[in-house]
């Protein structure tokens, strides 16, 4: 811990320990929020007040997760999760022209 400290001083990032500041919330454009933070607490609501977004973690890390980095290949993923009346289907769509659902 105390070398992650160190790097993040050196990188001038701020640390705090034991809770927040209000201040520090106040600063803030973007609050990522562990689950069960309650958005109610005061010091979230008067950041949105002055305008800060607010998003989950689980927002936060969506744009980076894609269901082919579970099951490798995303081909793999659909061979393996489509049930078969769902790829006869699909090959029907696909005969007809017509695009994926």
């Amino acid at each position: 811990m105390k070398q992650a400290v160190r790097v993040m001083e050196e990188l001038a990032i701020p640390v705090e320990w034991g809770g927040h500041r209000e201040e520090t919330f106040l600063k803030q454009d973007l609050i990522v929020l562990s689950p069960g933070v309650d958005l109610a607490i005061e010091p979230i609501q008067r950041a949105l007040k002055k305008g800060a977004r607010i998003i989950s973690e689980i927002e936060l890390a969506s744009p980076f997760h894609t269901r082919s980095d579970d099951c490798g290949d995303r081909n793999q993923w659909q061979d393996h999760h489509d049930a078969p009346d769902r790829r006869h289907a699909k090959s029907r769509r696909e005969e007809n022209g017509v695009g994926e659902m």
